[in-house]
């Protein structure tokens, strides 16, 4: 999280990763913080052990998220969209 040039990294990998249903582990940036409690911080050693002897065991952890990223699918922009031009036109 450290590092300058990943600071900015965006969540669309993260999001990715749940949409596919892959358990996740990744270092706390920014951009992921919304969804870390869906993941193990690859930075806590001991986590990240426990993560790589059974990354299955975060399946419950990955359906939450898939659900929580929902408001990312292409039909709840558009909708957000519409709602925010039809709030400028009226």
């Amino acid at each position: 999280p450290n590092d300058r040039f990943k600071s900015n990294v965006s969540s669309n990998r993260i999001i990715t990763s749940f949409a596919l249903g892959r358990p996740v582990a990744a270092s706390y940036y920014d951009s992921y913080l919304e969804y870390k409690e869906f993941f193990v911080n690859i930075d806590e050693p001991a986590l990240f052990k426990k993560f790589l002897n059974n990354p299955l065991a975060m399946n419950d952890k990955v359906k939450d998220a898939q659900n929580l990223i929902k408001k990312n699918s292409s039909e709840n922009i558009i909708k957000k969209w519409e709602d925010l031009i039809l709030r400028k036109i009226i």
